[in-house]
């Protein structure tokens, strides 16, 4: 809880500035990390001291992500317009500049939140939660916390199956994020294998974080040409709404084929089973089969066409560092500690 306190404040001067997306990204990766530890050992805390201060850090997240997205969705636009003909590019240029208006508005929220007293109450509360948090059971079981957040997560991709939907695949993306943080809460007691599953988890996260940002750049293009039609800008945007749905499904085929992995991943550190992280005695059956036997994949001319898609389709900045570098997408885990009490606070 500290060291997520402390990339707040250490950021937040960063955002103010706006002069580097990436401590905006930090500082909101912060808070919703912190928000998901803590909603993971919610049996650990006083539900009605808990409650308000994860709402409290979700008004915040969402605060910050309005502009995160649009700094998302401008990159992405930077690299794809570099590559248009002379004649087009004063119709990508008024594109950004549209972008660029929303993302001056979007910061003036994110000032005016910063400095405002709820955000300086969210500070103190957090201060105090750190010096005296209000627990009430101090056994709990983190292994058997990363075992419920799998669990959690399996049960949403099997939702998923049966009606693939953005939605849903958002919805996964959410409990990927959260079975991750539980494992590397768990990392200690497990050892290697969990650190193992927690790189799997971080590969998934790319993947769907790819699809997402495709959803959110389909809908924000949307909104930025309005009900303009014929003029050259809504045409370009309308070509690059065409490419993010070829993105999308790039990006659900990419899943579909991590996400037995991860699965198997789980099963061998014991995120698979509920009793306090112990080997499951017969392993789950790979959701790879399950979607494998899907009515989509027999049927040999939408899989080639959909494997043509994803051959073509260019990677988004995602992605795209994923694979040419290997690099992970996200900070480090949390410092390794051995009291329960100490790994919440630090």
């Amino acid at each position: 809880m500290r060291e997520q306190l402390g990339v707040i404040r250490a950021k937040e001067l960063g955002t103010r500035f706006g002069t580097d997306p990436e401590e905006l990204h930090k500082m909101r990766t912060a808070v919703r990390r912190l928000r998901a530890i803590l909603g993971a050992v919610r049996d650990m805390f006083d539900p009605a001291w808990l409650g308000p201060l994860r709402n409290e850090l979700d008004w915040l997240g969402k605060v910050l992500g309005g502009l995160r997205d649009l700094d998302v969705l401008r990159e992405y636009l930077r690299t794809e317009l570099a590559s248009l003909k002379p004649a087009a590019r004063a119709a990508g240029d008024d594109l950004l500049d549209l972008v660029d208006a929303q993302r001056a508005r979007a910061r003036h929220r994110i000032l005016a939140a910063l400095d405002g007293e709820r955000y300086v109450n969210l500070l103190d509360r957090l201060e105090q939660a750190v010096h005296r948090p209000k627990v009430v059971a101090a056994d709990l079981s983190l292994p058997a916390v990363a075992a419920r957040q799998f669990k959690k997560l399996r049960k949403a991709v099997k939702v998923l199956l049966k009606d693939p939907s953005d939605m849903g695949l958002h919805a996964v993306r959410i409990r990927v994020k959260r079975a991750r943080y539980a494992a590397e809460l768990a990392q200690p007691i497990v050892g290697r294998p969990a650190e193992r599953f927690v790189a799997r988890t971080k590969k998934l996260q790319d993947v769907l974080g790819e699809y997402q940002d495709a959803v959110v750049a389909e809908e924000r293009l949307g909104s930025l040409v309005g009900g303009a039609r014929r003029n050259p800008v809504a045409l370009l945007a309308g070509r690059l709404v065409k490419q993010q749905r070829a993105r999308r499904q790039a990006a659900q085929m990419d899943f579909f084929e991590q996400w037995p992995k991860l699965e198997r991943r789980a099963t061998r550190h014991g995120s698979n089973d509920d009793r306090c992280g112990r080997p499951a005695p017969r392993p789950a059956p790979s959701l790879g089969r399950v979607h494998r036997a899907a009515p989509v994949r027999q049927r040999p001319v939408d899989a080639m066409r959909a494997a043509t898609v994803h051959s073509r389709v260019p990677l988004g900045p995602r992605l795209q560092a994923t694979r040419s570098r290997g690099k992970r997408s996200e900070e480090t885990p949390t410092p390794v500690l051995f009291s329960l009490r100490e790994r919440m606070l630090y």
